[in-house]
């Protein structure tokens, strides 16, 4: 799968009286590939890579430029009795960043109940504790980084119950024989 966007844009400002015109250009591109082994092992690779520029008309004044390079990586392990073991990794580089930031998350559910209609997921979020925010943006006042912590470590078990039927047999099957008439008529 591929996800591509570009943003343009150009805003008149004055930045220490001294009047200018900021263009910015945005650029993504996404690449996601997921392979399959039967459904019992789902591999997941992907690519993003984000370029954002600022340039600004008035003499003196400093252009911006920005890159992130993501990389993503997935796996999932069907196993039998409706067990399921999952790992995702994302390995970020950053202009503005010093090294690299790698996010690894991992998940473990259980499906249980008739028809397997309740699960328990217990989620295990930014196991390194690496994640870190970034933002890029350009305004009146010039272009601006900023790194800040993210959603810290965390780990979270949830409980789920997923109602497979709704309303009564009869009216089903009385709606379908009224849907398949209105079929034959038209």
């Amino acid at each position: 799968m591929y996800n591509g966007s570009y943003n343009n844009g150009m805003r008149p400002i004055y930045i220490d009286n001294i009047y200018s015109q900021t263009n910015t250009i945005g650029i993504n591109n996404s690449i996601n590939l997921q392979l399959a082994l039967r459904s019992l092992v789902i591999f997941k690779i992907g690519k993003t890579y984000n370029n954002y520029k600022s340039d600004q008309s008035a003499a003196g004044l400093t252009s911006f430029k920005n890159y992130t390079d993501i990389s993503r990586f997935g796996l999932t392990v069907n196993l039998p009795k409706s067990y399921t073991i999952s790992t995702t990794f994302d390995h970020t580089k950053n202009n503005n960043l010093d090294k690299p930031i790698i996010l690894w998350n991992a998940f473990a559910t259980c499906r249980f109940l008739k028809n397997q209609q309740a699960e328990v997921k217990f989620s295990a979020m930014d196991i390194l504790k690496q994640f870190q925010n970034i933002s890029n943006s350009a305004d009146q006042f010039g272009t601006t980084t900023r790194i800040t912590n993210g959603l810290q470590q965390y780990f979270m078990l949830t409980l789920s119950y997923y109602p497979r039927k709704f309303g009564k047999a009869e009216v089903k099957k009385e709606w379908l024989s009224k849907c398949g008439k209105l079929l034959l008529l038209g």
